[in-house]
């Protein structure tokens, strides 16, 4: 018997200006999208092409000039920061090109840092963090510090400190971007295993190769979906 897919994030004309000196600029026109539960979604585009401002926007790291934001039913598009701040940290987990992890902090500190936030006790925060470190295969390298790490390994704690809040979204900006083919493969790997885990992951990537992993994707060009594709 099939089941029916659950619509978690929804995009309805969504429309996003920045303004740049003297220059109004249009990095989102008229975006219309649907992304279901536990989908393994890819963004693809040049650079430029609005891509990572669209991932910002399902990210609620920023709001909509104008269009409908729609997550898990409820309207987000004209939440205030704090608000936005809420949904942000109880439903999504974020990874980065740059891994922007914090050269101070050895990996189970770093990985330690959303819970920090959360105020979750030191000893309930440790315990949380080797969990998921031990789930990206680095338990012998928590006491080691971002410069001690390969690349593969630096997005592999970025990884886990996305992961340490229990997240049901994954949302990440190029994450092989950074990365040997090998490191690449291996955060893709992980990346699939946590979908098929249950998790929504959502990728940006101008890297066909990358997107052939997802089991559906969209083009942006100039702001706009240029093409869809289901596989």
């Amino acid at each position: 018997m099939s089941t029916s897919a659950t619509t978690l994030i929804r995009l309805e004309s969504i429309h996003k200006f920045f303004q740049t000196g003297l220059t109004n600029v249009h990095a989102l026109d008229g975006i219309d999208l649907t992304i279901n539960e536990n989908e393994f979604f890819a963004i693809l585009g040049p650079s430029g092409s609005g891509k990572s401002t669209l991932l910002h926007v399902i990210g609620c790291l920023t709001s909509p000039s104008k269009g409908t934001y729609l997550l898990n039913g409820s309207d987000v598009s004209g939440l205030g920061q704090w608000n936005l701040a809420q949904v942000r940290n109880h439903t999504f987990g974020f990874v980065f090109q740059s891994f922007s992890l914090l050269s101070s902090l050895n990996v189970l500190d770093n990985v330690c840092v959303p819970l920090i936030y959360g105020r979750i006790h030191r000893k309930e925060r440790h315990r949380l963090a080797r969990d998921v470190i031990g789930q990206v295969g680095l338990s012998h390298r928590e006491h080691h510090f971002p410069g001690q790490l390969s690349g593969g390994e630096q997005q592999r704690v970025a990884i886990a400190r996305a992961l340490v809040s229990n997240p049901s979204v994954i949302l990440a900006d190029e994450p092989t971007g950074n990365l040997d083919s090998a490191s690449g493969d291996e955060i893709m790997r992980i990346l699939k295993t946590l979908q098929k885990q249950g998790r929504t992951v959502i990728i940006v990537t101008h890297d066909e190769h990358i997107a052939q992993n997802a089991q559906r994707e969209i083009h942006i060009v100039d702001g706009q979906i240029s093409v869809k594709g289901q596989k």
